[in-house]
């Protein structure tokens, strides 16, 4: 892992799925979150999902909640 991600630990990784997207049980404290890493190519779709991610929450429609994205230091995986 990155070093963004040192103050998480992974807990799972989820094999299951037919998603290219790799699958992170992290938990910090005692909050559980869910990372996502994905191919960085299509870091333009996934900010597009983001935004229509921001306008759900904007007409209080229960979505989860994005905490953070972005791109690894090394630019090889969005997150």
């Amino acid at each position: 892992m990155n070093t963004e991600f040192k103050e998480y630990k992974i807990i799972k990784k989820f094999e299951e799925g037919g998603s290219p997207v790799e699958k992170y049980l992290l938990k910090k404290g005692e909050q559980n979150y869910l990372l996502r890493l994905f191919d960085v190519r299509f870091m333009d779709s996934r900010y597009i999902a983001l935004k229509n991610i921001e306008e759900l929450i904007k007409q209080g429609v229960n979505v989860p909640k994005i905490f953070d994205y972005g791109i690894l230091n090394d630019n090889s995986k969005g997150y």
